[in-house]
């Protein structure tokens, strides 16, 4: 199911940044009150905005049955995919835990929340990959295509020295005489092929170093919010403020999810207590430290 993107800003309201953490939900329901629905399932909103705001979700046309029939279709899509991570959060191990003392509407909310954070770490890792592809054609392109038009002219004289070998067009050889005759017939299956290939060898525009750097330069793109730190924040005030949840047991549940679902996308495994340990409390202090240093 497309994913549409929506994001928090303070910056444009010219105010001054909080020391004390960012309560990001509280924000989101304040102004979501004040939000247009939206046209569709795919933009502006995300998932979670939609799953947790049902006054935005979309609407058909009024008397159109197209239009009936797709947003009936998106809306059954939205809540299979929902449907099939709830049951994935459930039966994990390490997750299954997530979902206790939730209700139904919660337990959807963090279905559609985690598909929108798994969303932007596979999106993440598409750009990362092509990231390292385009350094390389950088560091690469100077003296790879200097090579390659090196040994593009050597291919090119080899073939010119096949094509008069072949054609044995030496001027001490007359055209008539049976030495020239019989050197052409058996030279005859090479001077088709040679002349093939000095046609393909005939690049008029050979690649430029410059040009390709400069496209790949341009290409890259760089993220403004690191997709970790925010799916942390993202996730702890689900549970702490969407859900009633202590501080201490919202920082356990972030990372049991993060564990369990984002490793495969190069995301380390953080340390967590789940329970009172030794003179401390549960909680975990990556993510304790991810949403105090938040910032939009």
């Amino acid at each position: 199911m497309p994913l549409g993107r929506w994001r928090l800003s303070d910056r444009s309201e010219g105010k001054l940044r909080s020391a004390r953490p960012l309560n990001w939900l509280k924000r989101l329901d304040e102004r979501a009150k004040k939000l247009p629905r939206a046209a569709n399932w795919v933009s502006p909103y995300g998932p979670f905005m939609l799953a947790r705001y049902p006054n935005l979700q979309p609407l058909p046309v009024t008397g159109n049955v197209r239009s009936q029939m797709i947003c009936k279709s998106d809306e059954r899509t939205a809540a299979q995919v929902f449907a099939e991570w709830e049951a994935r959060i459930a039966n994990n191990r390490q997750s299954a835990a997530c979902l206790k003392k939730l209700n139904k509407g919660q337990r959807e909310q963090l279905a559609a929340l985690t598909v929108e954070i798994v969303s932007d770490l596979e999106i993440r890792t598409a750009t990362d990959r092509s990231s390292q592809w385009k350094r390389q054609l950088c560091k690469q392109a100077p003296t790879r295509l200097q090579m390659l038009n090196r040994k593009l002219q050597k291919a090119r004289q080899s073939v010119k020295e096949l094509m008069a070998y072949a054609q044995d067009s030496r001027k001490e050889n007359a055209p008539d005489s049976p030495l020239y005759r019989a050197r052409r017939v058996l030279g005859q299956p090479y001077i088709v092929p040679a002349s093939n290939a000095l046609r393909d060898l005939d690049i008029k525009y050979l690649p430029d170093a410059q040009k390709h750097i400069k496209i790949a330069t341009e290409s890259q793109s760089v993220g403004s919010e690191d997709v970790e730190v925010f799916g942390m924040v993202q996730l702890y005030w689900f549970f702490r403020h969407g859900c009633g949840l202590s501080g201490d047991e919202s920082e356990v549940r972030v990372a049991r999810l993060r564990n369990a679902f984002w490793t495969e996308y190069g995301v380390s495994k953080i340390k967590y207590r789940a329970s009172y340990v030794s003179g401390q409390s549960q909680g975990c202090e990556a993510v304790h430290v991810a949403v105090h240093r938040y910032r939009p």
